[in-house]
């Protein structure tokens, strides 16, 4: 689930990859790879850190694994209510807050 806020896409070089899976497109963090014997080269390890805006492409809706890999990011505080979206569109935009 993503967070409901914008946040800058980090700049660490190679190890953000940017991935395009239909009309979306994914923020992706390298953080190591492991070799493989048998194909005798190494597979990468990625984990996904937050969609990219559409409007926007310098800023992302960060998730929670934006927030172990990068701790020291300042993000919003917190409201009351936490609004997160399940899904950047369709009938499940609305939060939990918005659904009360």
């Amino acid at each position: 689930m993503y967070f409901d806020f914008l946040v800058d896409v980090p700049d660490r070089g190679s190890k953000i990859i940017l991935k395009k899976k239909g009309s979306t497109t994914y923020v992706l963090y390298q953080y190591g790879q492991r070799y493989e014997r048998e194909k005798g080269y190494e597979i990468p390890k990625r984990s996904i850190i937050g969609k990219l805006d559409s409007k926007n492409g310098k800023q992302m809706y960060p998730n929670e694994n934006f927030q172990a890999y990068f701790p020291n990011t300042s993000m919003p505080v917190e409201k009351a209510c936490r609004r997160r979206l399940s899904t950047l569109h369709g009938p499940d935009r609305l939060s939990d807050c918005q659904r009360r």
